[in-house]
């Protein structure tokens, strides 16, 4: 346990200190925007895997026996999360996390029509979904503080992104689009993206998807998604 909650805590604190501002231009200085940006996400995918590699070595310490419907939600909910992933790595973003350089153009929005936070709700659709099924202490924790990180970080990147932006520069580029996702749909604001490249980038998280449910998640985790039902 101690291995456990101990890789959480530097799990959060190596995503909220790198980004407070001093330490963010100092980094920035001396590695350039780019390097700043490879060098955070790949110190957050070692800290993951570290947290889930400590969760796996961890104590089970029950909760409550998961009802056959809990195996259900994952499954129901995690094409929703492969398909945000892959259309945000392809997607410019100037409002929130991006892993693109590409400028951005406002008439071909990409995922950001769905919501301007893809990749946060496509995590913490993935931390949530796997809290039914897994009713043991580590897992609740595990996962509760990861959804919690994400939706929190929502409303911390809105604040970030409009002092960085301005006001007005926020406002146009927000307006089409939405935080929770198809909101902006649903009211008109938006349409449902055309371009070629966010569908195919859906289609690809779709397969990864698929890949992922039969084969790798039980390489990973010693556990079979389908084995349940």
């Amino acid at each position: 346990m101690i291995e456990f909650f101990a890789s959480l805590v530097l799990f959060v604190a190596a995503h909220m200190v790198p980004t407070r501002a001093p330490i963010r231009a100092f980094a920035v200085r001396r590695l350039g925007e780019r390097g700043f940006l490879i060098a955070y996400s790949a110190l957050s995918i070692l800290m993951l895997g570290w947290v889930i590699a400590a969760s796996l070595r961890a104590p089970f310490v029950a909760l409550w026996t998961p009802a056959p419907w809990a195996f259900l939600v994952p499954i129901i909910i995690m094409p929703v999360s492969f398909m945000l992933l892959s259309a945000a790595l392809i997607q410019p973003n100037p409002l929130s996390i991006s892993f693109s350089r590409r400028p951005f153009d406002p008439r071909a929005p990409g995922v950001i029509a769905l919501t301007r936070h893809p990749v946060l709700w496509s995590f913490g659709l993935w931390a949530g979904a796997h809290i039914p099924p897994n009713g043991d202490l580590v897992s609740v924790v595990l996962f509760g503080v990861l959804a919690l990180f994400a939706f929190a970080g929502m409303a911390r990147l809105e604040r970030k992104k409009k002092l960085s932006l301005g006001a007005d520069q926020w406002r146009k580029l927000a307006a089409n689009t939405s935080i929770i996702p198809g909101a902006a749909l649903a009211r008109g604001r938006s349409s449902w993206p055309t371009q070629l490249g966010f569908h195919a980038a859906l289609i690809a998280g779709l397969a990864l998807y698929v890949l992922f449910l039969i084969y790798t998640h039980e390489q990973l985790f010693g556990a079979a998604p389908l084995a349940h039902l």
